[in-house]
């Protein structure tokens, strides 16, 4: 087994314990639940294209009442989760128009513009898009 694969495994039984943590713990064990934190963000970093480490850790900021957090890592699950259904399907220009409002949602307006007008490109008639683009550009 190489360092990698074994690092990979690790983390992946630190997520599955972070899960335990999360949906077991009674809220005001905050201790758990930071520590869980801690460790589904180096996970993040390791599996960073993963939909669902973000998910856990939005999930797990939520429980700490960090909205902010919460609402950055649930925009990266997104963001990750809509890039893989355009991996399979690169001619939805709902997923780019969603994939869009999300990066634009996070503070990432280059992204979103030229996301948007991927859309565009597939879809001239999607009056939303023609309105996000807008904003996007003024922004």
């Amino acid at each position: 087994m190489t360092a990698k694969t074994h690092r990979r495994l690790s983390c992946i039984t630190l997520i599955l314990l972070c899960i335990v943590f999360i949906k077991v713990v009674d809220v005001k064990t905050n201790f758990l639940l930071k520590a869980a934190a801690g460790i589904l963000e180096g996970a993040a970093q390791i599996f960073p294209d993963s939909e669902y480490t973000n998910s856990l850790l939005s999930w797990a900021y939520y429980k700490l009442n960090d909205t902010e957090k919460a609402e950055k890592a649930f925009d990266q699950a997104c963001i990750n989760s809509i890039k893989k259904t355009l991996e399979t399907n690169p001619n939805d220009a709902d997923a780019y128009f969603y994939l869009g409002q999300k990066y634009e949602h996070s503070g990432q307006l280059d992204l979103a513009i030229v996301t948007y007008e991927k859309a565009k490109a597939l879809d001239k008639n999607n009056v939303s898009l023609w309105e996000s683009l807008g904003e996007a550009y003024i922004d």
